[in-house]
Parts: C-alpha cells; structure tokens; sequence
C-alpha cells in the first residue's frame, strides 16, 4: 500500500456559469521514501491538487474523490479535530513563499507567538521537524542558483535520513530531473503523462510534456531563441470539449482531437494522447486519410 493513495481527485466550484473543474479525476500515489514531482504550467492544477489533500480548498469549493488516503487515514472521512492532528505533524505544506505569507495550517494568532517566541534565526531548527509527507510548492522560486542548490540539498537530505515522501510541485523541470523519481504532468486540472523520471526526460510521450522539455534553457543551444508553447493554458471558464491541449498542440488532429482522451496505460506509465510520441507518425497519417 502506498504512503499517499489519491484516485480519481476532483476540485469543484460552483458558479453562475456552471460547475468549474479547477482539478478533474487526479490519480497519483507516493509510497515512502520516494519523491514524485508535478509538473505543469502556472494553471494547471497543481497547487489546488495539494491544497485538497491538505483540507485547505475554501468555500464554496468542493472535494470530491474515490480515495484520498494517507498513512491508512481517509482523509475524507477524518473529523476536523482528526485531521488538525494529522496536519503538521505528519503531513505537511511548504508554500511557495513562506517568509512572506501565514501558513493557512495554524491560527494568527499562534504564528505571531512563535514569531515572538523564536525570534530570528530559527528556521533551520524549525525545518528539522520530521514529517512523513512533505509537499514542497515550488521550492527554489525567486531565488538565486547558490541558494537554490543548498535547498534542494536540504531536501534530499531530509528525504534520505528521514524516510520522508516529498512530493515538488514545480514548473521547474530542471529541479525535477535533479529530485524526482516519478512526475505527472498536469495540464488544466488533468495528469496528461504519469512515469518514471528518467523515463520520461529520456523519452515524453505526451505532446505537452515535449513543449515543456523543449522550453529547458538546459537544452538551449545559447544562440537560438528558446523554444515557447503558442496560447495559454485554458481558464475555468474556457475549457475546451476535446483534448484540452489540442489548441495548442502541433500535432492535433482535427476531429479525432475533438473527443477528450482518457488517461490510458501506455510503456512504463500513463498518457492521455490519442497520438502518444512514439506511434505519432503512423497514427496521424491514418487518422489524416480517414477524414
């Protein structure tokens, strides 16, 4: 059994327009000791995805999912005094900017104590608290590459002594490659690709997860213009009815794409493609002499 068990995860908020799926049928797991990372542009989901493990989806949102399950807890069945035990203590949130805003986990008015309590200087003993499960939202932004490198070098060591699941939600592909062992693509609320990391870096299946590769400035020549994704990820509001990346994506094809595919088994892992990379050309040229 993993450590952290998430199927079928959806995020809804009502509106005048209809319900908006800020997260739709979300699967992962972590077991102990791993490090999964999430990837995806800002909008994809990734945040709210966590956010819901951590019970801190605001009114009028609503949770819903098939599993949602850590260290043998329901998560969805946990009583709020149950769940404040369990939050903190063994499963835990590093925001992405914690210097700067309240950890929505605790009240006021205990942070401001331990502010006063602890003075300065205290972070370091701070981030020596064991925690089972660690979600790090991206942890190196707006930082510089010395302090980047001594972050994600405190990570692992935590990882490593503790046993810790870490789970890095990043648009940083880069720290992915360096940390993960597993990663999921999101894309407008949905997992587009699930494998290993050195799998997927080595070979992505999904088209999206190429546009993200190619975008590295790792992977720049120096002299070229980096590559860049046309458009932008879709609102709540503006959901497409087929693939959600078929706008954007260069290899759509016009009225097979038109139907949204399902997350589907494919190599060593997961894809929601009707054309994955590795049978693109002999799919597209079929499906392009059938219309």
């Amino acid at each position: 059994m993993a450590l952290l068990e998430i199927e079928n995860l959806s995020v809804e908020f009502p509106s005048h327009n209809g319900t908006m799926h800020a997260v739709d049928g979300v699967s992962l797991a972590v077991d102990a000791g791993d490090v999964l990372g999430i990837v995806g542009e800002s909008g994809s989901g990734k945040s709210v995805t966590m956010m819901a493990l951590m019970g801190l989806v605001a009114f009028p949102g609503v949770v819903r999912a098939d599993k949602l399950r850590f260290d043998g807890h329901d998560l969805l069945a946990l009583s709020s005094s149950e769940r404040r035990k369990l939050t903190g203590k063994d499963l835990s949130m590093i925001f992405q900017d914690p210097t700067t805003s309240l950890n929505p986990c605790f009240t006021v008015g205990f942070q401001l104590a331990e502010t006063l309590k602890l003075h300065l200087g205290m972070d370091k003993k701070a981030a020596r608290r064991r925690s089972i499960e660690l979600l790090e939202q991206v942890p190196t932004t707006a930082l510089d590459v010395t302090i980047q490198a001594q972050i994600l070098d405190l990570l692992r060591s935590l990882q490593k002594d503790r046993g810790m699941a870490l789970v890095l939600i990043t648009h940083n592909m880069g720290v992915v490659s360096e940390m993960a062992r597993n990663v999921a693509v999101m894309y407008a609320g949905q997992v587009m690709e699930q494998r290993a990391a050195q799998d997927l870096f080595l070979s992505p299946q999904h088209p999206y997860t190429e546009a993200l590769m190619a975008a590295m400035p790792e992977r720049s020549d120096g002299q070229s213009r980096l590559a860049t994704i046309p458009g932008m990820v879709p609102g709540l509001y503006d959901r497409p009815h087929g693939c959600l990346f078929g706008p954007r994506c260069s290899v759509a094809v016009e009225g097979t794409c038109g139907k949204r595919p399902a997350l589907r088994p494919w190599l060593d892992g997961a894809v929601r493609c009707h054309f994955p990379i590795s049978e693109r050309t002999t799919h597209t040229a079929d499906a392009a002499q059938s219309l």
